[in-house]
This record gives C-alpha cells, sequence and structure tokens, in this order.
C-alpha cells in the first residue's frame, strides 16, 4: 500500500477542513477486540508496533487514534498489506482490519504527525513498524477402534495436518477377537451385520475430528453328529445331527428299535467291543465340527430251565411225562435218556418196559446259551406188585 492518499498536499488541504471542527482532547489508545482475534492500538507518540502470529483466516484489528486543539495529533499509515482494510482519511481515527488468507509475513508501518492549527507539519512524533507472522493452522484427524465385544482392537490413528477439510486415512490391519466369532471387519455402525471398512482402505476424516470405527462380528456355526453302529444287531438307529452356534453341543440319545437275535441290548459303547458308555435317554457331548461313533452292546440272553421233574419212581407199563419249562420260550429243548423216552413238544414222555434206573439229562440252548438238567427214573416191573404167595396178601413192592 501507498503513501496513504497519495501526496501530503492533498493530506494537508483535508487536514485544514478537519481542523476547522476539530476537538482540543487527549487520545487514549482502546483495546477493543470486538470480533476480531488480535487487536492493537496506538497513537502520534507510539504508533501501533510489535510483531505478532496468527493462523489463516483470523483477523487482526489495529486501531490508531488522534487528538486536536491549536496542535493536531495523527498516525499515518505508511505501509499495509495487500488485502487490509483502512477505514477513516488521512487524519482522523483508524481502524485496519486484516484478515490474511495464505502463510507469510506481512508488514505495516506507521508514522504520528503534528500539525498546527494552520493545518501544517510541524513534527514527526514517532513512526513504527507491525508486523504479522501468519500460519497454517493444524488439524487432526482421528480414527478410534472399538472391538464391540472382542478384544485386541487396533490403537487410535491420528493425523495432524494444515489441511481444513478431509484427511484420509488407511484403516489398521490389526485384527480384533472374539471368542465363538469371525472378525468381517469395520463400520461406523455398532450394530452393523456387514463391514463397510477393511485393512487398507482409506477413511476421509474430516478436520478435528474422530471417527470410530465398530468391529462387525459373525457368530460362528458349528457342525455335530453322533453316528449309530448296531454292532451286529438289526433295526434302524439313524444318526443324530446338528449345525449350531454351541461348539459344543449335547444331544440326547433316543429310544430305537433295534434288536439281536439270542442278545439283549444293554447301551451304547464309544468303542466296538467296550463297555456301555452311555444308554437311551443319556447326553451326548460333540465337539465343534465332530463326529461320534457310538457302538450298540449287546449281552446273550442266558437260559434257564425252571421246572423240576417230579417223577423218580415207576412201574413198567405206565406213562412217564415230564413237562419241562424254560425262562426263555424260544429256548430248544433236547435229551439224553433211555430210548423208550421222547420229546413231545416240550414235555418228555415214554412208557418203560423193562426194569432198571434210568439216566436222563435235558438240554435247554437259546444261542450260544445253554442250560442242562439231569435226573434218574427207577422203573420196576409190574408183576412185583401183582404175586399173591399162597394163603397170603398182595406182597409189598420192593423198592
Amino acid at each position: 500500500m501507498a503513501n496513504e492518499f497519495g501526496n501530503k498536499a492533498m493530506a494537508t488541504f483535508a487536514v485544514m477542513a478537519i481542523c476547522l471542527s476539530a476537538c482540543a482532547g487527549i487520545f487514549i489508545a482502546s483495546d477493543e477486540s470486538a470480533a476480531a482475534d488480535i487487536s492493537v492500538s496506538g497513537d502520534a507518540t507510539n504508533p501501533p508496533s510489535g510483531s505478532y502470529t496468527m493462523n489463516v483466516g483470523e483477523t487482526i484489528t489495529i486501531k490508531t487514534g488522534s487528538s486536536g486543539g491549536t496542535i493536531m495529533y495523527y498516525v499515518l499509515v505508511k505501509e499495509a498489506p495487500a488485502g487490509a482494510n483502512v477505514s477513516g482519511n488521512y487524519m482522523s481515527s483508524k481502524t485496519i482490519t486484516f484478515t490474511p488468507t495464505a502463510p507469510g509475513t506481512y508488514t505495516f508501518k506507521f508514522q504520528g504527525e503534528s500539525y498546527n492549527d494552520r493545518s501544517c507539519y510541524t513534527a514527526t512524533r514517532g513512526s513504527s513498524t507491525l508486523t504479522v507472522n501468519v500460519i497454517a493452522p493444524t488439524y487432526t484427524h482421528s480414527v478410534a477402534y472399538n472391538a464391540n465385544g472382542g478384544s485386541g482392537a487396533p490403537s487410535t490413528q491420528t493425523v495432524t495436518d494444515t489441511n481444513g477439510g478431509n484427511t484420509s486415512l488407511t484403516v489398521s490391519g490389526t485384527v480384533p477377537v472374539r471368542t465363538g466369532y469371525t472378525f468381517l471387519g469395520w463400520s461406523t455402525s455398532s450394530n452393523a451385520s456387514s463391514a463397510n471398512y477393511h485393512a487398507g482402505n482409506t477413511i476421509s476424516v474430516g478436520a478435528g475430528s474422530t471417527v470410530t470405527l465398530y468391529a462387525v462380528w459373525q457368530q460362528n456355526t458349528y457342525a455335530h453328529e453322533i453316528v449309530f453302529n448296531l454292532n451286529g444287531g438289526n433295526g434302524s438307529a439313524p444318526k443324530l445331527s446338528s449345525t449350531n452356534t454351541s461348539e459344543n453341543y449335547i444331544f440326547t440319545i433316543p429310544e430305537y428299535e433295534i434288536f439281536k437275535e439270542f442278545y439283549q441290548f444293554k447301551g451304547w459303547s464309544t468303542t466296538q467291543g467296550g463297555a456301555v458308555a452311555y444308554s437311551t435317554g443319556g447326553n451326548v457331548t460333540v465337539s465343534a465340527n465332530s463326529s461320534v461313533t457310538l457302538y450298540a452292546v449287546w449281552e446273550a440272553i442266558p437260559v434257564h430251565i425252571t421246572s423240576t421233574n417230579t417223577t423218580d419212581f415207576m412201574v413198567t407199563g405206565n406213562t412217564f411225562s415230564y413237562a419241562i419249562t424254560t425262562d426263555v420260550p424260544d429256548a430248544v429243548l433236547s435229551f439224553s435218556g433211555p430210548s423208550w423216552m421222547g420229546l413231545n413238544g416240550k414235555t418228555l414222555v415214554g412208557t418203560p418196559t423193562a426194569k432198571g434206573t434210568y439216566n436222563v439229562t435235558v438240554t435247554a440252548t437259546y444261542g450260544n446259551m445253554v442250560d442242562t438238567q439231569s435226573f434218574s427214573v427207577t422203573v420196576e416191573n409190574r408183576l412185583s406188585f401183582e404175586s399173591v404167595p399162597t394163603g397170603g396178601i398182595l406182597a409189598t413192592p420192593v423198592i
């Protein structure tokens, strides 16, 4: 900015006009800042001076005073940067405002002068230089991470720069963890079911702002299965299977209609030929993505002859009969004994024709299970009971 109003001749004329109405008084420097960020003041004796630092976009306001009487005092603006706004004329109080739009060093130069009542210059009262150092403001842009129910979230990322708009930050590659869940990525919503950001993506963050990214989780699902091996048996025992979010899932063993001839079902084992580990209605825990095989445990059904032969003595010509019973209805019966004896169904029958003592063994067989019963039958001749001595009575049977 050139010397104020261009030249002193024009200034003198203006001063003369002003002096006609000048009021006597003493100048008081003002420190009013209004809405300005920096406020500076001065007068003809002590013009505004100093060095100030401010940010681009902030405003400095400089006020100069004047006083009048027989001698008039004014502050002239000898130099000002482009863009400075000076209000007030050559010989009056002035307000200078300056809002820089770019960093740099800006200079103001002031000179205080006095004039007599004829508006003639009398003296230079003071001169000064005011320097404004303008810097670009700095801004922070941050990304914070929330594990959202998990742990191990990355630390907050912060970039400080002079960009008053948006700055791009790169999403961290650190992966949080959560038991039973798979990490999908990041979202600006804590309730998101899908991720908007992944490691290496960029995210735009405004000046002075923090964007919080929340971990997005998908609950894991696991397959569980139990396979039933009938282990030589018959019937149907479908496998049990479930896919769910439990790492360890509990199955309840149902009741199956299975069978094995000559055997009774005892339960289930985890190994073939092993002991019973689980029974119908029992609970089996199967770990994630696992299959368990259970083997049917069979026990041979025992057989017992439950009847007793009560005929251990008889005479020839009479019929022997012994109804044999067992605790297993389907048991197969056989015997060894005299030729006159035979099986009729489950009854051992026969008619002895000769005297003697006969040994009999009855056998009941069910699968691999066997039971035997042995007894003897004594047979006497019928004539021994019918002969009567002369002049006597029926003889007593000889046993």
